[in-house]
């Protein structure tokens, strides 16, 4: 289990994909504004050399099927931009995410959600991530998870 599963730095040739993915899927991010192509090529501009956070494409078997972001943030990782592809959703692939992630580093993950992400919620805590706090930012109530 999990070797099926690698990481791959978001490149100039994978902006598409990214933003095609998230626009899709945009109501479960905070921000939920369409991006453009305009948009996102600043956005990777401003992103490409940042060394706190890292944006990758999970790649299962050859195939692109989500993202994730990684931050450390000196205790534990902070994990964002958490995104499965629709047709590879409920397969078990970000069980695999989190198990690859805890061996690289036995650091605690933490993630933010929108607390009406409901089914995100429930991914998380079946993954044994627990509700740490819950925060609210312009009228907008998010949930703290982490997962030790």
């Amino acid at each position: 289990m999990g070797k099926s599963i690698t990481f791959q730095r978001i490149a100039l040739e994978d902006l598409e994909y990214l933003r095609n993915l998230r626009n899709a899927n945009r109501e479960y991010f905070f921000d939920s504004d369409e991006i453009t192509v305009s948009k996102q090529k600043k956005w990777f501009k401003k992103i490409q050399n940042n060394s706190f956070i890292k944006f990758y494409i999970i790649i299962k078997n050859g195939q692109k099927v989500g993202t994730i972001s990684c931050q450390d943030m000196g205790k534990m990782w902070e994990l964002g931009n958490v995104l499965i592809d629709e047709p590879y959703r409920k397969k078990g692939i970000f069980r695999e995410v989190v198990d690859i992630l805890h061996k690289v580093s036995p650091k605690p993950l933490f993630v933010e959600v929108r607390a009406e992400n409901k089914e995100a919620i429930g991914v998380y805590l079946k993954l044994g991530f627990e509700e740490i706090g819950a925060v609210t930012i312009n009228d907008e109530r998010r949930l703290a998870l982490c997962k030790k």
